[in-house]
C-alpha cells in the first residue's frame, strides 16, 4: 500500500479550520478533514526531536516548513492585513526573533499572528495542489512535528522550552484508503510515536518501540491511555509534562534563573477546557501529587522514596 505522510514543522493546530479556526481560510484542509479521521487530542512526545520515528523508505514523506523566516505570497499578506485595527501602517513581521513579547502589546501580537496566518493559507494552497495527485487507495497522514509560540504567554519561538499547547498540541488527520471512516473525530489521547506504530501496522511489520497503532481509533475503538508525556529541553533547563484530557501537570528541571516565570511543579488546564477540574481544591492537589511519580520516572528523576532513603543514609 502507498503510505504518504505530510509532515509540517511549526504548524499550530489552532490555526486550522478543522480544529475550529474561523478567521484563517483553509478550504483544502477543511475538505481533507471531511474525507478523513480527525484526531482532536494529539500531542508531541518531544517537540524538537528530528527523528519522526520511521525508517526512510517506509513512507513517502513530504515536509512543510512553517518556521520563520517566512515568505508567503504578497497577495495573501495583503488580505490578512486588510482589517488592520491600529493607527500605524501595517507591517508584516516576516522574521521574528525568539524571545519574550510584552503581553500588553496588542499591535505586535496582531502583526505576528496575521503574518503567520498568511503562511498557513499558503500551506493550505500547497496541500491542495499535492492532494490532487494522491490516489484514493493511498493511506494519507497529515500531522506536525511541533507547533510554535506566536506571542501567546508572552513568548516567541523557542526562547524557553515551555510546554504550552501552542507548541505541543498537534494536528493529526488520517485519510484511510477509499476514504473509509470519513468524518469521524477521535477525542482519545494520541502521541507522535503512534504515527510510526500505525505505519508499521499497515505494513504488517512488528513494532517494538513506543506508540500504538491509530487504526483501532479510526474504527471507533476505545481509549488506550489516561495521559501522554512530553519532554522539551533548552539551555540548562527542561520541562516534563503529563497531559490528560482534563489537565496538564508540568515539572521543570534546571536553573530557575533561566526560567523565572515557571514554578518547579505546576498544573495547567488545556486551553479548550475553561472550567476548574471537578472536585475540591484538595482533590485537585492530590491528583497533582499522584502525577509526580510518573513524571519523575519519565524525566529520570529519583523517586521521593529514593530521595528519602538517600537523606537518611546521609544523616548517619
Amino acid at each position: 500500500m502507498r503510505i504518504i505522510v505530510m509532515l509540517a514543522d511549526g504548524l499550530q493546530v489552532a490555526a486550522l479550520g478543522p480544529y475550529g479556526n474561523d478567521w484563517i481560510a483553509t478550504p483544502k484542509l477543511n475538505r481533507l478533514a471531511t474525507q478523513a479521521v480527525v484526531f482532536d487530542q494529539h500531542f508531541a512526545d518531544a517537540p524538537h526531536a528530528s527523528d519522526p520515528g520511521w525508517e526512510p523508505g517506509l513512507v513517502e514523506e513530504h515536509d512543510f516548513d512553517l518556521l520563520p523566516p517566512w515568505n508567503p505570497p504578497v497577495e495573501l499578506l495583503a488580505e490578512q492585513f486588510e482589517d488592520w485595527e491600529f493607527e500605524e501602517e501595517p507591517e508584516p513581521w516576516l522574521d521574528p526573533t525568539p524571545g519574550f513579547l510584552d503581553p500588553t502589546d496588542d499591535q505586535a501580537l496582531s502583526q505576528l499572528q496575521r503574518t503567520y496566518s498568511a503562511v498557513v493559507r499558503d500551506l493550505d494552497a500547497q496541500v491542495g495542489e499535492f492532494l490532487a495527485t494522491v490516489p484514493e487507495d493511498a493511506l494519507l497522514i497529515l500531522t506536525a512535528r511541533r507547533g510554535q509560540n506566536l506571542g501567546e504567554h508572552g513568548l516567541i519561538g523557542d526562547h524557553r522550552p515551555w510546554l504550552h499547547g501552542e507548541l505541543t498540541h498537534l494536528p493529526l488527520i488520517v485519510r484511510l484508503p477509499g476514504e473509509t471512516e470519513a468524518g469521524r473525530r477521535v477525542a482519545h489521547l494520541t502521541r507522535s510515536a503512534d504515527v510510526a506504530a500505525t505505519i508499521r501496522a499497515v505494513l504488517g511489520q512488528p513494532h517494538d518501540g513506543p506508540g500504538k497503532s491509530l487504526l483501532p481509533f479510526c474504527r471507533g475503538g476505545p481509549a488506550l491511555r489516561p495521559y501522554v508525556a512530553t519532554i522539551n529541553h533548552g539551555e540548562g533547563i527542561a520541562e516534563f509534562a503529563l497531559q490528560s484530557t482534563r489537565e496538564k501537570v508540568i515539572l521543570a528541571r534546571g536553573d530557575p534563573a533561566r526560567s523565572p516565570m515557571r514554578r518547579p511543579l505546576g498544573s495547567q488546564r488545556p486551553a479548550a477546557i475553561q472550567s476548574r477540574p471537578r472536585g475540591s481544591s484538595g482533590a485537585h492537589a492530590a491528583r497533582i501529587r499522584r502525577s509526580q511519580p510518573p513524571i519523575r520516572a519519565a524525566a529520570g528523576f529519583p523517586s521521593n522514596g529514593a530521595l528519602n532513603h538517600a537523606n537518611r543514609q546521609a544523616r548517619r
